[in-house]
């Protein structure tokens, strides 16, 4: 997409509306594509919106630089920290489909994005199948589990859609506070 002047032009034709100012409103019609990253200042509403990730993130201060697919629980002396004792409340995400709060992360400090629902990857430790329900590890922080039926009682985070050992794997996961 291109700006001349007032006017918006996507490729060369002419499937957009000009509008009089770039605070004024705008209306695109068609397959209006915005590639790159677009800033958008009022509200966008619309009947679907789609993404090439899925899950649901937001960007935390954190105690230090993490791996993705790491489990970390709020607290700590910044927002987020290592997960311990079995209790997790998010994952370090890849790439969030959408990202809530998403202003750009601080120079000063270290923001790490975090996947509250949604399909990330997760690392485990042990093996892992596919459809087995997750637990966070106890033994080794920040490191996820097959649960087993004595966990029946603990929090699962996720459900792993692909098989691995002691690595990462795709999960489907609803981390609950």
């Amino acid at each position: 997409m291109k700006v001349r002047g007032n006017e918006f032009h996507y490729g060369e034709r002419a499937d957009f509306y000009t509008h009089t100012s770039f605070i004024g409103e705008c209306r695109f019609f068609h397959n209006a594509r915005f590639l790159g990253q677009t800033t958008f200042d009022k509200e966008i509403a619309g009947t679907s919106m789609r993404s090439r990730w899925a899950d649901l993130a937001e960007y935390k201060e954190s105690d230090e630089e993490y791996l993705p697919g790491t489990l970390v629980m709020f607290g700590g002396e910044k927002e987020v920290t290592l997960s311990r004792n079995g209790v997790a409340n998010a994952v370090v995400t890849t790439k969030p489909g959408l990202i809530l709060n998403g202003d750009e992360p601080s120079k000063n400090c270290v923001m790490v994005g975090i996947a509250l629902t949604g399909t990330v990857p997760v690392r485990v430790i042990g093996e892992v199948r596919k459809f087995d329900r997750l637990v966070p590890s106890k033994r080794f922080p920040g490191l996820a589990r097959r649960r087993r039926f004595y966990d029946i009682l603990r929090k699962t985070i996720g459900i792993a859609m692909q098989d691995g050992k002691d690595g990462t794997v795709e999960c489907v996961t609803r981390m609950a506070l």
